[in-house]
């Protein structure tokens, strides 16, 4: 029999089954998640001699040694946006066409902001999914990719395009204030849920004529 182009998209979009809040794991989820850097710039990759002496990465090299070090895997595009939106969906450019910073799935920026997501966000993104199944979601850091509608996340600052900054009387190291919002987020988190956090760390992208970005931190 066939089937047509809107019974595909039934199918796509039918509602998936809600998970009790008792059946749960618990499981936890912390994604660090940083701008702009190759394999090997984690001192960690240099298991035999560490060639990398200028940048050390210890508490993410402890946690390397702890843990699992996935050494094959790749993105599909390195761009920034696009591996965001690939991140943010588990689709290739080809199908999330997030070709541009903007927008979201290749549309064209309109003058407002839209009243509500569009299904395919809805239907796609870690963030929506999560949330549907009991999971307090929240994003501290870099977006990179613009999206024109109110994400529903309880918990998003975004953070990003700076270095040092004044944020009341303080002077902000961009990594300091990405950390500072993370750790609000879980002193905050209601704790009788499981959370999803991504904290999409800005420091390793470079901000062109800023001399400040090469001062020791």
């Amino acid at each position: 029999a066939r089937t047509s182009i809107k019974d595909e998209q039934m199918k796509r979009t039918k509602p998936r089954p809600h998970v009790n809040k008792e059946d749960l794991t618990g499981l936890n989820i912390l994604l660090l998640y940083a701008d702009d850097w190759t394999h090997h710039t984690l001192s960690s990759f240099h298991q035999t001699k560490p060639l990398n002496t200028i940048l050390k990465t210890p508490i993410l090299d402890a946690l390397a040694s702890e843990g699992i070090r996935f050494t094959h895997n790749c993105v599909t595009t390195s761009v920034c946006w696009v591996s965001r939106a690939t991140l943010y969906t588990g689709q290739y450019l080809s199908r999330h066409k997030t070709k541009e910073p903007c927008c979201w799935n290749g549309m064209i920026k309109p003058k407002k902001k839209l009243d509500e997501p569009p299904e395919n966000w809805k239907e796609l993104s870690i963030y929506e999914l999560l949330k549907e199944n009991g999971y307090h979601v929240g994003h501290a850091g870099k977006w990179g990719v613009y999206m024109p509608f109110n994400k529903e996340i309880p918990f998003n600052v975004e953070e990003d395009g700076w270095h040092y900054r004044k944020i009341g009387k303080k002077m902000w190291h961009i990594t300091e204030k990405n950390e500072a919002d993370a750790l609000r987020f879980l002193r905050e988190r209601p704790k009788d849920q499981p959370f999803f956090l991504n904290v999409a760390f800005y420091a390793t992208h470079a901000k062109d004529s800023d001399v400040r970005q090469c001062m020791p931190q």
